[in-house]
């Protein structure tokens, strides 16, 4: 799989809608994660992966000036494979506006195994390729989870050096995005992710401390 491949399925609902000129970007950031957390999965040959959670890259040097994007010519583009060295990316650019969406977790939906981490989200999806010889289907594809829809759960971005942002406080922002949480699936800053699902009264405090296995969460 080149890091250039176009994004295909087999249904005309399998495309990154954005728009560019919105007011409120956080919006449109939450449609693009709800689409690719709920509504498609990536198909490697025979086994299908749902995205778990993500992160949002967006950098527009006019409007959203985020210090944290790559910048690399395939964020100008839309529904691209974009693989570099902290992961795998799906990408909704456009012209002068660099945008991704990094994977970092995903769940096999045959076996229900969880798979955390971008770089570990990379090793487990290339396990299901074919050999060098053979010819590998590596795509996004329509999928409908039907009672297994979540409302995305937001939080901070992982790993980001904060001596790189000067003004514009976005290693704050809610630009993580993730569904599925329960015990069986593994990820960082749960205590973070546990406030938000509190805030949003969605689990009960003793349900949240279940979940995260803690003896205690804030109230």
């Amino acid at each position: 799989m080149e890091n250039s491949q176009n994004i295909k399925g087999n249904s005309n609902k399998v495309k990154l809608d954005f728009d560019y000129i919105a007011k409120d970007l956080k919006s449109e950031f939450y449609k693009i994660a709800d689409y690719l957390l709920n509504n498609v999965v990536i198909k490697v040959n025979e086994n299908r992966f749902r995205i778990t959670e993500l992160e949002i890259y967006y950098n527009d040097s006019e409007n959203h000036d985020d210090p944290f994007v790559h910048k690399n010519s395939l964020q100008l583009e839309n529904a691209k494979w974009y693989f570099h060295g902290s992961g795998l990316d799906i990408t909704f650019g456009k012209e002068k506006i660099y945008a991704s969406a990094l994977i970092r977790g995903v769940k096999n939906i045959k076996s229900n195994i969880y798979t955390d981490g971008p770089l570990n989200v990379v090793t487990e999806l290339f396990k299901s390729m074919k050999s060098v010889y053979e010819q590998s289907t590596f795509i996004l594809s329509p999928y409908s989870f039907e009672k297994e829809e979540w409302e995305p759960v937001k939080s901070t971005r992982i790993g980001l050096n904060k001596d790189k942002d000067n003004e514009g406080d976005y290693i704050k922002k809610l630009y993580r995005y993730l569904v599925e949480i329960n015990t069986n699936h593994k990820f960082k800053e749960k205590t973070i992710v546990a406030k938000k699902l509190q805030d949003r009264n969605d689990f009960s405090h003793n349900e949240i401390k279940k979940i995260f296995n803690r003896k205690s969460v804030n109230k």
